[in-house]
């Protein structure tokens, strides 16, 4: 199953909105599964701030929300991904910013930089 890191979301709600989705969705599986890999790796860090962490385990990253949540544009909305140049309408939002980018696309920018690819709002100032 491939899923994506809901990262747009405002800081200081970053820890009630994973745990309101892990309980809606019952996923407190994959929150035991992450938060042990997280604690093996980062002891002592929480889930929402070990999202912002570059290099985490691509196991990590993967484990929060189903790919099926991806937002999906209508075809006559679809947007050209600031990274890749292509035209797609299934994004993925990044940040307070509310840029959009391809799911593949961020995935890799945020293996190799923390800051938005449009505005440079940096990923660790967030907190």
């Amino acid at each position: 199953m491939e899923v994506w890191i809901p990262v747009n979301i405002k800081p200081q709600k970053v820890h009630s909105d994973i745990q309101e989705w892990l309980d809606k969705y019952s996923y407190h599986a994959y929150k035991s599964i992450i938060q042990d890999r997280i604690n093996s790796t980062y002891p002592g860090l929480s889930i929402p701030k070990a999202l912002y962490i570059l290099n985490l385990d691509n196991r990590v990253i993967v484990g929060i929300v189903p790919h099926e949540q991806t937002l999906r544009l209508p075809m006559m909305q679809a947007v050209k991904c600031p990274i890749c140049h292509e035209e797609d309408t299934v994004i993925r939002q990044t940040l307070a910013c509310n840029h959009t980018f391809h799911h593949h696309c961020i995935q890799q920018w945020f293996r190799v930089n923390n800051t938005c690819p449009l505005s440079r709002m940096h990923i660790t100032n967030t907190y």
